[in-house]
């Protein structure tokens, strides 16, 4: 159950840090586990070494507080000892406030139906799932509740792993110098994916690889699930790589959410046209609105004697100059190519001329 302090509605989690009890806040909005100043007096007589930090953390209400360093803790909870990196920061009265990183590495889930928690080994559910939720309504809806937020739903047990999972666990054991970017924890395998982007944690790079058999259950809980919300291929990607990895998840993700019958039933038709069609539409659109715009009410007749604008360029070499040059050249309409474009010959040699627009045709 969780602790409550001083009739605050928040959840509270009773741990111990060096043997001090400390009542710690769960809040799903932090991303980085917080003590503050009535925490740390409590511990300035252990001597611990703090590395100076310069960074500022914004908090609930819109404010920016100091950090004044990082030290490692560690935090009992009942009979599991984990060593979270803590900012400290002075500024924040509560004792202490377990973010994100606190539920991944404590393996911690929640129920706030009943204001309870549990350890993921602990949870009598799904053989896959591993998490319990309450929906709330209205008023009653006063604790937000952190498993939307970037923590492993999904958990690996003896009996779900394939031979491709046993085989890769094997050589990242026998030779690790070959797989650096690969890590066993709590006899899982983590691969660490960065994005490009800066996290507070290196933690947070490292993801879980998932074996073949669960990669249908971490699809559905990130994009079938009430909380996933049917996104497209582009979110519902972004949501599984903020936890897991497995090589082709891309592809996966794309197959699987196109082939949602939810998503088929209600959303319309995303898929790209074919290059060819697109072309033809935009051609046939520009076209009938140029020839609209340059049309005349004119229409010429084979044989019949008309003037064509006369395009020339000066060439100094020859002692030639444009401007001098006649404006319009005497031709002969040879042929009607559209109702709008000739193809034109010289009145004198009847050489053909070429192709030309009617907007540089005038009447004899």
């Amino acid at each position: 159950m969780f602790s409550s302090v001083d009739k605050d509605p928040r959840p509270y989690l009773k741990v111990e840090i060096f043997g001090v009890d400390f009542f710690g806040l769960l809040d799903s909005g932090a991303s980085q586990t917080v003590i503050g100043k009535a925490g740390w007096d409590k511990l300035l007589n252990f001597g611990l070494s703090m590395e100076t930090c310069k960074n500022s953390i914004r908090v609930a209400n819109g404010g920016q507080c100091d950090v004044l360093g990082v030290v490692d803790l560690p935090i009992r909870l009942n009979e599991k000892i984990r060593v979270i990196r803590t900012w400290v920061v002075l500024d924040i009265e509560a004792e202490i406030i377990f973010g994100i990183d606190f539920w991944r590495d404590m393996d911690i889930v929640s129920d706030f139906s009943d204001s309870s928690w549990k350890f993921k080994n602990e949870l009598k559910m799904s053989p896959n799932l591993g998490c319990a939720r309450g929906v709330k309504h209205g008023k009653s809806h006063v604790v937000p509740d952190a498993l939307s937020r970037a923590i492993a739903l999904i958990s690996v047990t003896d009996t779900s792993l394939d031979n491709w999972y046993i085989r890769l666990k094997r050589n990242i054991i026998e030779h690790p110098n070959k797989y650096p970017k690969f890590k066993l924890r709590d006899g899982n395998i983590y691969k660490f994916v960065n994005f490009g982007h800066p996290t507070l944690d290196e933690r947070d790079d490292w993801k879980l690889v998932v074996p073949k058999t669960l990669r249908r259950d971490v699809l559905h809980e990130c994009h079938d699930d009430p909380s996933a919300g049917h996104l497209g291929i582009f979110k519902t990607q972004k949501r599984i790589t903020n936890c897991y990895f497995w090589p082709g998840m891309g592809a996966d993700i794309a197959r699987y959410v196109r082939a949602c019958e939810v998503c088929k039933a209600q959303k319309p038709e995303q898929r790209r046209p074919y290059v060819q069609e697109r072309l033809r539409k935009t051609y046939g659109e520009v076209a009938q609105r140029y020839n609209r715009l340059r049309r005349r009410p004119v229409t010429l007749s084979i044989g019949q004697v008309v003037w064509k604008r006369n395009y020339t360029l000066s060439d100094a070499a020859e002692y030639y100059a444009s401007k001098l040059a006649p404006k319009f050249i005497k031709c002969r309409v040879l042929k009607r190519l559209s109702t709008n474009v000739y193809e034109l010959a010289d009145f004198g040699t009847g050489r053909s001329l070429g192709t030309w627009h009617i907007k540089d045709i005038k009447l004899n």
